[in-house]
């Protein structure tokens, strides 16, 4: 799902930094990683987002009208 089409996101299975110098910021990876707090995005601590099971079906649902 990443614009950039970025792979490393999805093969670093283990490592916690997954920003390649490509990245763009776009946090689109996260947004439609469909995974539990597989991918999250912080500024320095805090947490600003991170992936859901229920994020992605609720925007894959309103952006198909189905609700």
């Amino acid at each position: 799902m990443c614009p950039m089409d970025i792979r490393e996101v999805s093969d670093q299975k283990t490592d916690k930094d997954v920003l390649t110098e490509d990245c763009m910021l776009c946090m689109t990876c996260a947004e439609s990683c469909p995974g539990d707090k597989v991918l999250s995005i912080k500024f320095f601590k805090w947490p600003l987002f991170s992936s859901s099971r229920k994020y992605v079906a609720n925007r894959y649902t309103k952006k198909e009208g189905l609700s």
